[in-house]
């Protein structure tokens, strides 16, 4: 994971990716700077186009290059993505937030409505009940 400080020296983080199973060098920029990624796998969960950064087609460099142009270009535009990004990033992929999908996956399963919070015990000795 490389860290918040160097995300913020960059202009725009680039992501060409031809396959990617959820994008969270995406989402760890987006925090700091404006994505501009390949439309495909987790990139189209975690980027929001024309909101958080731009997409465009996965292989196609003259795309690739034509969006980091528009982001460099435009400081205001790059600025506005790069503040939704990590209003985003904030709300979106926190682990609590990341917990409470997982649980409704599982819960969706298993038949069960979905629960809004899922508590889940630290360790098996704060979960079970003081002796008497």
């Amino acid at each position: 994971m490389i860290g918040p400080q160097y995300y913020a020296l960059a202009d725009v983080l680039v992501a060409p990716s031809l396959l990617e199973a959820f994008g969270l060098p995406a989402v760890e920029a987006a925090a700091a700077v404006p994505v501009v990624a390949s439309a495909t796998g987790g990139l189209l969960d975690t980027v929001v186009p024309g909101q958080t950064g731009l997409l465009v087609p996965p292989g196609d460099a003259a795309a690739l290059a034509r969006a980091i142009e528009v982001v460099v270009a435009d400081r205001g535009r790059a600025v506005a993505l790069g503040r939704a990004g990590r209003e985003r990033a904030a709300t979106s992929f926190t682990w609590d937030g990341i917990a409470d999908t997982l649980a409704g996956y599982y819960e969706s399963l298993l038949g069960r409505p979905t629960r809004s919070r899922v508590e889940i015990p630290v360790s098996l000795a704060a979960a079970a009940p003081a002796a008497s």
